[in-house]
Order: C-alpha cells, then structure tokens, then sequence
C-alpha cells in the first residue's frame, strides 16, 4: 500500500472520528431514558483484546499469512467496544447536563467534563484502530481509552449515589 493510500485512509478515519464526536449526545429528557441507552461493555475483554500480549501471541502461533487477516479481525472487535464506550460516554454527558440544574451541579458538571475527556480519548484510540485494519502491519500503543472509561464509571458510581440514589446500581451496571 503506498504512502498516500494510508495518508488517505487516516485523512477520512479522521473526518469520522470527528464527525462522531460533534454529534450531539442522546436528547432524552429524564435519567431513566438515558439509563436504556446505555450499552454494557466488558473492559477487561477489551483489554485483553487490545494488549501487546493477545499481539504477540497471536504472531507466535498463526501462519504467516494468516496474521492480517486475524489483526484485521481483532481492529473490527476493538471498534465495535470503543464505539460502546464512546456511545456510553455521550450518554454520561447528557447525564451530566440534566444534573447540572440540581443541587449537585459541581459534581454534575464534573462527571460531564470527565465524559467529554473519555470521548476524546475514545475517539483517538478508534482512529488508531481503524489504522490497524487498513495496515495490519501497524501495532497501537495500548491506549488509555479503557483506563478512562474505568474511571468515568467510577465517577458515575460516586456521582449517582447522592444526585440518582434510586438509579445508582442500574447506572453502573448498564456500563
């Protein structure tokens, strides 16, 4: 693959990543909508999807021949768990715009602020991935993206207790 086909590729991975993060967030109206738009996510499936680890392994023991496609298998995975999050993230926001009108709205707009900093990250990490299945020659740095969505549950956990204490157990798990 030349060197203006890949600049291409990541030129219009970008344009998505953008495009995705300027959507606005889910438009419902109250925490229980918003709470069913949530979609689970295993991260330490993810994890162990994305490690140098799962790389290494899978180099030691496949074919040659075999490697890209099983890499280009393993970007689609990784894609479809950083839509997750980003898509969750975006749910947390709204979240986070709704408590802003409550007596919580310091923690409220900090649990929006974090959400939009997971986005961000999420967004880096799906553009790296969708390089990895144009060029599955190419090897991601783990990312933090599953770090901060670890922490922006964290944050969601602490923040319902006191702002959603009837929705607290469903948020967190519905992440």
């Amino acid at each position: 693959m030349t060197f203006a086909a890949v600049v291409g590729i990541v030129a219009i991975a970008l344009l998505i990543a953008i495009a995705i993060l300027v959507r606005r967030p889910d438009s419902a109206n109250s925490v229980e909508e918003l709470i069913s738009h949530l979609q689970p996510v295993n991260v330490d499936a993810f994890r162990n999807l994305t490690s140098r680890e799962t790389d290494v392994f899978l180099a030691e023991r496949l074919p040659r021949g075999a490697i890209a496609g099983a890499r280009r298998e393993r970007a689609q995975a990784a894609i479809r768990y950083l839509l997750r999050m980003f898509h969750n993230a975006g749910v947390l926001i709204r979240i986070g715009d709704l408590g802003r009108r409550s007596d919580q709205a310091d923690d409220a707009a900090a649990l929006a602020n974090h959400a939009i900093y997971a986005r961000i990250r999420t967004a880096s990490a799906i553009v790296r991935w969708i390089v990895v299945y144009a060029v599955p020659a190419f090897t991601p740095l783990t990312t933090g993206a599953a770090d901060e969505y670890v922490e922006l549950r964290t944050r969601l956990a602490g923040y319902s207790v006191f702002w959603q204490p009837a929705y607290a157990s469903r948020l967190t798990s519905s992440m």
